[in-house]
C-alpha cells in the first residue's frame, strides 16, 4: 500500500508512522533521483564477521588484501 511522506518547512522528510517504525535513528541511506521518482536504499554495512571470515587463520592481512576483501563483500551485497 502506498503512503504519503511530507517535506517539512525545515526541508526534512516526514515519514508515515508505519514506515518510520521500521527504521532506526542510526540508519543511513543512499538516495538518487530519476525524473520525479526519489529512490532510497538502506545502507547495511558488512559485519566484521563477514569480513574476517575471508581472512586466513593466524595470518595478518596487508592493507591491499583488506581492501580487496571489503570490495568483494560490497560487490556481493550489491548483487545479492
Amino acid at each position: 500500500m502506498a503512503e504519503i511522506a511530507e517535506v517539512t518547512p525545515e526541508r526534512t522528510l516526514k515519514l508515515p508512522p508505519s514506515i518510520a517504525a521500521r527504521l532506526r535513528p542510526s540508519d543511513r541511506f543512499v538516495i538518487w533521483v530519476e525524473g520525479d521518482v526519489l529512490h532510497l536504499k538502506r545502507i547495511t554495512p558488512a559485519s566484521v564477521t563477514d569480513i574476517t571470515a575471508e581472512a586466513p587463520a593466524g595470518e595478518e592481512l596487508s592493507p591491499e588484501e583488506v581492501n580487496d576483501i571489503v570490495h568483494k563483500v560490497r560487490r556481493e551485497r550489491r548483487l545479492g
